[in-house]
């Protein structure tokens, strides 16, 4: 817990610095989900003249207080399992994870609609909780999390060099053509903010996930065969056009 605090400006430097040191100097296109998508629309800002085009699915030009909430309520999961020994366990801190799994992945991540078409018996969300909750103990480090979070409370396109505080001033500086893409019902990365933003970025068109479902912000993911059937689509006929 001694290494500095950084930003997502930070981890799109450092990819920057390695695309340097493999001799890339122009991209097709910058694309991610999530905090991917958020780094994508920060590559926009950084590097304007670096891609044609730019693909944020869920993502997020500010951190709105919503989510810093949910992730502050992630990290404190962690924080208190006594496991954690102030970052500098031993062992996974289990009873934290397990319950960070909770609120992020299966409460913000998700939406109540996909629980209700998946568990027909509602009690057999249990057994799956703890199967999945499981799955992530020795997959995931826990102060590695508690960095990335911080990370993501703090992003703010604003902050970026020349833009003075500014966020329509860093969205106007995007050159690349722009594709934002929401998910229906988003409780991480709420699709009013992506939404907005776009209104302020040059050539940009924001698309919804697969109207009709509800997946919210796991119509990223990938787990559901309608939106990435959907996705698919929508990325081919952008960087075709």
């Amino acid at each position: 817990m001694k290494f500095p605090k950084f930003l997502i400006r930070d981890m799109v430097a450092s990819q920057k610095l390695l695309l340097d040191h493999l001799g890339i100097e122009h991209l097709v296109a910058v694309i991610g989900p999530s905090m991917g998508g958020m780094q994508t629309l920060q590559w926009g800002v950084s590097y304007p003249d670096m891609m044609d085009s730019l693909v944020a699915i869920v993502p997020l030009a500010k951190t709105p207080g919503w989510t810093v909430a949910v992730l502050e309520a992630s990290r404190k999961a962690i924080i208190l399992d006594p496991a954690w020994k102030n970052g500098d366990y031993d062992a996974p801190p289990e009873q934290g994870l397990r319950l960070y799994r909770d609120i992020l992945n299966f409460l913000a991540a998700r939406s109540p609609e996909i629980y209700r078409d998946q568990f027909q018996n509602q009690m057999d969300v249990l057994p799956w909780l703890t199967a999945q909750e499981t799955s992530v103990l020795k997959a995931f480090d826990a102060d590695d999390w508690i960095y990335q979070t911080w990370a993501y409370d703090r992003h703010d396109l604003d902050t970026t060099p020349g833009m003075n505080g500014d966020t329509i001033k860093a969205l106007r500086a995007i050159k690349a053509k722009t594709l934002i893409m929401v998910g229906t019902k988003d409780l991480l990365n709420p699709e009013f903010e992506p939404i907005e933003a776009a209104h302020y970025i040059r050539d940009a068109r924001v698309v919804t996930i697969s109207p009709g479902t509800v997946t919210g912000h796991a119509s990223a993911g990938g787990g559901f065969p309608q939106t990435s059937i959907f996705s698919t689509a929508r990325f081919r006929g952008f960087l075709t056009s």
